[in-house]
């Protein structure tokens, strides 16, 4: 008597998923990019308007 075969084919056809793959080695906050963002602009308006030679 034959055997069936009841494996069924992948769902992903052949991607990785490298997401899984581990922690990230540092984490920022969202706020703090924000908030160097803003200062980085702030300082950019500062020596345009103010440093002008």
């Amino acid at each position: 008597m034959a055997k069936k075969n009841n494996q069924m084919p992948s769902s992903f056809g052949g991607l990785v998923r490298y997401f899984d793959e581990g922690e990230q080695k540092f984490q920022l906050d969202p706020k703090a990019v924000v908030a160097l963002v803003i200062g980085l602009v702030t300082m950019n308006l500062f020596a345009h308007f103010y440093l002008m030679v």
